[in-house]
C-alpha cells in the first residue's frame, strides 16, 4: 500500500534525512550499481562495444576510481563512465544535492584527464584487458533522470551527461541502424536529441494570474507540451530490456515476499485529509469573498469553528471580514 499512496522517491529522501545511517545500510549502496546494471542492460543488445566493470585507480600520489568502461574496438572510442544514482528530485533543496554530485563527478572525470596520456592509456588497457594506443576517451556522468540547473550544465566542459531515459534512446537508435555510431559520437548524438525534443515540447513563458481578495497577482509561468513529454518518454523506453513496454518503473514485489501489488485503479480511494481539506476551504475563499463561514465549512466537511480558530484559515477569514467590512462601508 505504500507503493499507491507514498512516492518511492520520498520515502528513500525521508529515511536519508531522518536515519542516515539506516538509509547507507539499507538503501545507498544498491543505488549506483543498479544505476550501471540497467544501463549496462541497455547496452547489451548493441553490437560492437564492450562493457567493463569499473576499478580503482592509482598513479603516483594521485588515486581514483572508474564506475565504468564502455569501449568501442572498431572505433578506439572509449566511455570512462562515473555514475551518480542520487535519488531523482522534487524541489530546491534536493536539486542542490544532486548538482553536488555530478560536481563530484566532473572532478573525479578531470583527476584521471589530468594524468600523462601514457599513464592514461596504462589504466585503461588495465581495465579492458587490452593495450589501446591512441584512445579516444569520452567523459561521461551516468545520471537517473536528470544533471540539475543550467549553472551544473554551465560547468560540464567536454563531458556528456547521460541519463537512463537518454541512453535508452540511443541505444534504440543504434539497434535499428545495426551500428553503435550514434554512441559513439555520444556527445553529438546527446545534443541533438535535447535540441529536437526542447523544439518539440515547444517551453515558453506565459502570464498567469490569481485573484485574492478582489485584488489579481500575476506571475511568470513556465508552460510546455506536457502531452509531448509523456509521448517521447515512453517511445524513449517502448522495446527496451529495461522496463518493457516503455513502463522503466513498474512496480515489483521483492523476491519472496507476500507482498500484493495491486493496480493502482483497483485500489481504494485515498482518504482526504484535513491538510487537503484546508486547502480546498482556502480556495472556495479565495473565489468567494464574500461568502461565509458555515458556506466554507459545508462545502469542505469541516466545522466553522475549526475554521474560524486554524492557524491557517483563521487568518483568512479574519481578513475577509475586514473586506467585506469595507465594501459595506463604500457602499453606504
Amino acid at each position: 500500500m505504500l507503493g499507491r499512496f507514498v512516492s518511492s522517491r520520498n520515502l528513500a529522501f525521508v529515511l536519508n534525512w531522518l536515519e542516515e545511517n539506516r538509509f547507507n545500510e539499507v538503501i545507498s549502496e544498491h543505488l549506483e550499481p543498479q544505476l550501471m546494471k540497467t544501463a549496462t542492460d541497455l547496452l547489451a543488445p548493441v553490437g560492437g562495444l564492450e562493457c567493463r566493470p569499473g576499478r580503482i585507480w592509482s598513479s603516483g600520489k594521485k588515486k581514483g576510481e572508474i564506475d565504468l568502461l564502455v569501449y568501442f574496438p572498431a572505433q578506439n572510442v572509449v566511455w570512462l563512465v562515473q555514475a551518480k544514482g542520487a535519488i531523482p528530485p522534487q524541489g530546491a533543496r534536493m536539486v542542490q544535492q544532486l548538482e553536488d554530485r555530478v560536481k563530484e563527478a566532473l572532478r573525479q572525470l578531470k583527476l584521471f584527464r589530468d594524468l600523462p596520456t601514457a599513464e592514461r592509456e596504462r589504466i585503461l588497457a588495465d581495465g579492458l584487458g587490452r593495450s589501446v594506443p591512441g584512445v579516444r576517451v569520452v567523459d561521461v556522468v551516468l545520471l537517473r533522470a536528470c544533471a540539475g540547473t543550467a549553472k551544473v550544465w554551465s560547468e560540464k566542459g567536454d563531458a556528456v551527461y547521460l541519463t537512463l531515459p537518454l541512453l535508452a534512446e540511443l541505444t534504440k537508435q543504434a539497434r535499428a541502424e545495426g551500428s553503435p555510431a550514434v554512441l559513439v559520437d555520444c556527445a553529438g548524438s546527446v545534443d541533438k536529441f535535447l535540441q529536437g525534443f526542447i523544439q518539440s515540447v515547444n517551453p515558453h513563458w506565459e502570464t498567469g494570474s490569481i485573484t485574492v481578495a478582489g485584488e489579481e497577482l500575476t506571475m511568470p509561468l513556465l508552460k510546455f507540451d506536457a502531452d509531448e513529454v509523456k509521448r517521447m518518454r515512453r517511445q524513449m523506453w517502448e522495446g527496451t530490456s529495461a522496463g518493457g513496454q516503455g513502463n522503466p518503473w513498474k512496480v515489483v514485489a521483492p523476491p519472496g515476499s507476500n507482498v500484493v501489488v495491486v493496480p493502482a485503479e483497483s485500489a481504494p480511494r485515498r482518504p482526504e485529509d484535513q491538510a487537503m481539506q484546508i486547502i480546498r476551504a482556502l480556495q472556495l475563499m479565495d473565489h468567494n469573498p464574500d461568502g461565509e463561514d458555515e458556506k466554507f465549512a459545508e462545502a469542505v466537511g469541516l466545522d466553522a469553528r475549526l475554521l474560524r480558530d486554524h492557524s491557517v484559515t483563521g487568518p483568512a477569514l479574519r481578513f475577509l471580514d475586514r473586506y467585506k467590512a469595507e465594501k459595506k462601508r463604500q457602499e453606504k
